[in-house]
């Protein structure tokens, strides 16, 4: 899988995640999260959590 396929990936996991009836994608969230899984061995969420938690750190330093 390339690299903007994976961008893609992330973006339609983070859209599912923002939408207000989260129930209705929960089958859709779980495909994402096992494909995103199998394509590069670590988990959505935690790569999520990480990349915004870095990018806050750095808007707080001036």
């Amino acid at each position: 899988m390339r690299k903007s396929d994976l961008r893609r990936l992330v973006a339609e996991y983070v859209s599912l995640r923002q939408a207000k009836n989260n129930t209705k994608y929960g089958k859709k969230l779980g495909e994402l999260e096992r494909r995103y899984f199998h394509e590069t061995g670590r988990n959505i969420a935690d790569e999520l959590y990480r990349q915004e938690s870095t990018t806050s750190k750095s808007e707080d330093v001036p």
